[in-house]
């Protein structure tokens, strides 16, 4: 069985905001790391958000290949 033949009957997901993203990322890496890796993931996290040519222009991305890909959704 293939699959992409039930693709298209699958809801789309919704697209979570960056900062949505980010804040799982930090939550989910917390154990993983130490309290000094913790903070200068928050810190970079914060840069990302703050850059406009990075995490803004990545989540238009997303959502433009979210719009036109065959599968019916970004995963």
């Amino acid at each position: 069985m293939d699959f992409t033949e039930h693709q298209s009957k699958l809801p789309r997901l919704p697209i979570p905001s960056l900062r949505e993203t980010t804040d799982k990322l930090l939550l989910w890496s917390k154990s993983l790391l130490t309290e000094e890796e913790q903070k200068e993931s928050e810190k970079a996290v914060e840069s990302f958000l703050n850059n406009k040519k990075q995490g803004d222009a990545l989540q238009k991305l997303l959502i433009e290949y979210d719009k036109n890909t065959k599968y019916g959704t970004y995963f």
